[in-house]
């Protein structure tokens, strides 16, 4: 049995999106996660557990100062240069 879970899984313990948790493990908020070679995360399951235990979110973005970097971040990136 993995001792990782999906982003999939963690969204739907969570009770958010996908993106949500990739920006979670981006801004480091789940120790020990890391991406796969195709670029998928996988998260430990201490947080899984401790997610479905405490029947709420392990983490708050909103006063996560990384969280909000790692969003910054991705939106960055994204960003078009102006023409």
């Amino acid at each position: 049995m993995s001792k990782f879970v999906s982003t999939g899984k963690m969204a739907e313990a969570l009770g958010c999106t996908t993106e949500t948790v990739r920006g979670y493990c981006e801004g480091n908020l789940f120790p020990g996660s890391f991406q796969t070679p195709g670029g998928h995360w996988r998260i430990p399951k201490k947080f899984f557990s401790d997610a479905l235990s405490a029947n709420q979110p392990v983490v708050s973005v909103a006063s996560s100062p990384n969280a909000r970097n790692a969003k910054n971040a991705r939106n960055a990136r994204n960003a078009k240069a102006p023409d």
